[in-house]
């Protein structure tokens, strides 16, 4: 066993790419076919546009084919995160690459939320205001047991925080079959219409463990949704299934992520994303998603309700898909955002229609996805994305806001 003490503590430091969306995404955009972001010579800009040779403009290929006609291709100015404004007649007419900025923000005072001697990892955290009070919902992975070669066990856990002196927390219920639990991720209908209004969300993964001395993870795993109508203090029982994956096969589970819209007739639909993971080592994964439309307040379809999971999608074609983030837009429209590691992308899928509807062709739910920027691989060979001398990963996983008054995606 580790002697060391790990505590959940609030602080915030992070990388952002601002991607403007057009002011009105309804209209679908153009299908679109652009090389690497190193393969300019492949790239066919928009009308009106031109990328110079060598120039970054994938970066900004994302916004403009997001983009609708209502107004002309680069009309409008770009803003970077540190508020600086160029227009197209300002940079001569060239494209204005997307700009990075760093902004580090600490939030004093701490607050520690959990600590064990075992270690508490992975915290994600939401904040609720409602009849005058802030509720703040954290949610983390507890080590229940770390000891070599002899057991370890994880599981997800709750802590919820009312400004009126409301507290309480807990395991997350599992259902039967499962030991262990990781991975959890919130979000909330924060609206007082639409479906299940106002109510809250947890999706993690749940599995297994295989035996000494490494204890990794094993099948049966699934992804989970977990539920709540008093703003996270307190969950209903062991959640609903969105996947499975039985023992004996050579693919897992892992990384879901959920969101919940609040816009338009798609208001309080729940969409979950995740990652079919291949074990074979040939990087086959797969990128699914799928929505409910009743608030996961089904076990099945009711006479003329929608059953409570519409049928899982793949986002993209199989690959070292990983990490995806879900955004909604003002429109209803669904923004998949992950990382390619075989291509060292990252890469957002838009869907073809608000609600993330099957299009009447049945065609894919989302079209091709398109690149927002790549990065350096961390080490080589066995040693791949490890920081060298340590056991820590340095995978670039992304994390996404939308900003519906500058009608932004913000990507760290």
């Amino acid at each position: 066993m580790r002697s060391r003490t790990t505590a959940l503590v609030f602080a915030v430091s992070s990388l952002v790419l601002s991607l403007t969306l057009s002011a009105d995404s309804r209209s679908v955009p153009p299908p679109v076919n652009y090389g690497p972001p190193d393969d300019t010579a492949s790239r066919v800009p928009p009308p009106g546009a031109s990328f110079l040779p060598g120039e970054p403009g994938a970066r900004r290929e994302v916004l403009e084919n997001l983009s609708t006609s209502l107004l002309p291709p680069f009309a409008s100015t770009k803003r970077s995160v540190a508020g600086q404004v160029e227009s197209e007649a300002e940079a001569g007419g060239r494209s204005i690459p997307w700009s990075f900025e760093t902004e580090a923000l600490i939030v004093e005072p701490v607050t520690t939320v959990a600590t064990d001697i075992r270690g508490v990892e992975e915290p994600v955290i939401i904040n609720l205001v409602k009849l005058g009070a802030t509720h703040t919902l954290t949610g983390f992975i507890r080590r229940l047991q770390e000891e070599s070669g002899v057991a370890f066990q994880v599981r997800n856990e709750w802590s919820y925080r009312s400004s009126d002196g409301v507290t309480s927390g807990g395991l997350l219920p599992l259902p039967a079959g499962y030991t262990d639990s990781a991975d959890p991720v919130f979000a909330h209908n924060g609206t007082t219409g639409g479906v299940a209004p106002e109510r809250t969300y947890m999706a993690g993964l749940t599995l297994n463990r295989a035996g000494p001395p490494n204890f990794p993870s094993a099948n049966p795993t699934s992804i989970r949704v977990w539920t709540s109508v008093n703003g996270g203090s307190s969950w209903t029982s062991s959640g609903s299934e969105v996947d499975v994956i039985a023992s004996g096969t050579t693919s897992t589970l892992d990384k879901p992520w959920i969101a919940v819209s609040e816009t338009g007739s798609t208001t309080g639909f729940v969409y979950v994303a995740w990652v079919r993971f291949d074990t074979s080592g040939a990087g086959l994964n797969e990128l699914m998603f799928r929505r409910s439309r009743n608030g996961i307040s089904k076990a099945h379809a009711v006479c003329c309700f929608p059953p409570t999971w519409d049928s899982s999608v793949r986002i993209t074609e199989l690959g070292r898909v990983q990490g995806p983030q879900i955004v909604v837009d003002s429109s209803g429209f669904v923004y998949i955002i992950f990382v390619d590691s075989g291509t060292r992308q990252m890469r957002i899928a838009r869907s073809r229609f608000a609600g993330a509807n099957v299009p009447s062709d049945s065609s894919s739910v989302f079209a091709p996805a398109q690149t927002i920027a790549t990065y350096n691989r961390v080490n080589t060979s066995l040693l791949t994305n490890f920081i060298f001398g340590t056991r820590t990963r340095a995978v670039p996983l992304p994390a996404a806001r939308y900003n519906a008054a500058t009608n932004e995606i913000l990507v760290t």
